[in-house]
């Protein structure tokens, strides 16, 4: 409901003011023509009351005292009246003021009117709009919440999935520590075998050169120094032939040695290798339980900050296992060594070591030729009873260096 203005309200109060005061003046009007009335009766009674004045004097005084107080009065009646008539026109030209201002008003407030309809009228086509506009935004928002959404439960997936290669990875990880484990273990024992062995070679060593200084003491007992002295170069080889053969013995076991202390930091390199994974399999599940999935009441007002930043990115975790070759003096070991070095696939992975296994196996055998052939070579310079100890060791070594080899490959196509 629309209320006047005020001005409106003001113009009619002025009304009300100019009509009160109109209705004085008609009361204040009639008041004085009653008073000069009264008057007038007053004044005719002493007119009256002359007749009974005794002589002419008189009656001439009073005739002519009366017609100036009549002329005093007419002239003040005049002047009242003249008074009035100008008091009447002021008022007259206020009415007319006023019924001019109000109709001023009343336009005014018309037009007032005319325009707050029209503020009105645009006002509700604003909103109108609005609305149109919020339930466009409002669809937009939904459609990119359900998007939003496919996108969580995708990464979720995602998350999963890596989850998953990470255990996976992690159990391969731990087989090949286990592996390392029980070959070291193995290599221990070896070692401790070659000791032993070691040791008995030493002591067969001592033997073959007591044998050989008592075969040489009866020789020089027997006989002065003569000409056919020079026939003990022959023993005189046997025995540097015999001290090279402990050198390359002692160099065979500081190979077993470094091949030990090369197995002993593999091992340390696939803990490290493993506790990366555990550390990113932590990180991964703390990453899966502390999304949440977003709450339709609140995300109408509010985007989280899953949504700001757009989705947590999934973590790239790839490894790659390389080889290192080890080279010593008496022979060639190949070694595993983990180290994470980023992208590979697994596939590759498989070719590239059975690669480095098949060559690791081919310089092995041409290994075992070449002691083989050093073997012969002693054969030939040793007598028949001081062979049996080097064609031994000889077999050992090969063994030695074979079964992880083939150890290794047998592993690598079973988890194939």
């Amino acid at each position: 409901m629309e209320h006047p203005p005020e001005s409106e309200v003001s113009s009619n109060v002025e009304l009300n003011e100019v009509e009160d005061g109109e209705e004085e003046e008609g009361e204040e009007e009639e008041e004085e023509e009653e008073e000069e009335e009264e008057e007038e009766q007053e004044e005719a009674l002493p007119v009256g009351n002359l007749g009974f004045l005794d002589g002419g004097t008189e009656w001439e005084l009073s005739e002519h005292e009366l017609d100036q107080t009549i002329q005093a009065q007419v002239r003040q009646l005049l002047e009242e009246l003249e008074e009035a008539r100008e008091t009447a026109l002021k008022h007259e030209d206020d009415a007319l003021e006023l019924q001019g201002l109000l109709e001023d008003e009343r336009l005014a407030s018309a037009q007032q009117a005319e325009i707050f309809t029209k503020q009105i009228q645009r006002l509700q086509a604003q909103m109108r709009s609005l609305k149109d506009e919020f339930d466009s935004v409002k669809e937009v928002k939904d459609v990119e919440l359900e998007r939003l959404e496919r996108q969580l439960q995708e990464a979720h997936e995602e998350i999963r999935g890596l989850h998953l290669d990470a255990e996976e990875a992690a159990a391969v990880h731990e087989n090949e520590i286990a592996g390392l484990q029980e070959e070291l273990c193995r290599l221990k024992a070896e070692l401790e075998r070659v000791q032993v062995d070691r040791q008995e070679y030493d002591m067969e060593l001592t033997a073959l050169r007591a044998e050989i200084a008592m075969k040489k003491g009866p020789g020089t007992g027997d006989s002065p120094p003569s000409p056919e002295r020079p026939v003990m170069p022959p023993s005189e080889e046997q025995l540097p032939s015999a001290s090279d053969e402990v050198t390359r013995l002692q160099e065979a076991l500081q190979t077993l040695r470094d091949q030990y202390d090369d197995l002993i930091e593999e091992y340390q390199i696939l803990q490290e290798s493993n506790k990366i994974m555990v550390h990113q399999l932590e990180k991964l599940e703390a990453l899966k339980y502390n999304e949440s999935p977003p709450d339709r009441s609140r995300s109408k007002s509010n985007d989280s900050p899953f949504t700001d930043s757009e989705l947590v990115g999934s973590a790239d975790r790839r490894f790659s296992i390389g080889r290192r070759n080890t080279l010593r003096s008496g022979g060639s070991i190949t070694f595993k060594s983990v180290e994470v070095v980023g992208m590979a696939s697994e596939y590759d992975e498989d070719e590239r070591m059975e690669r480095v296994e098949e060559g690791s196996e081919h310089e092995l055998e041409h290994q075992l030729r070449m002691e083989e052939e050093k073997v012969e070579m002693v054969q030939a310079q040793i007598p028949a009873g001081g062979m049996k100890p080097f064609a031994l060791f000889a077999v050992v070594a090969g063994g030695m260096i074979l079964y992880p080899c083939l150890k290794r490959g047998t592993s690598s196509w079973m988890k194939t």
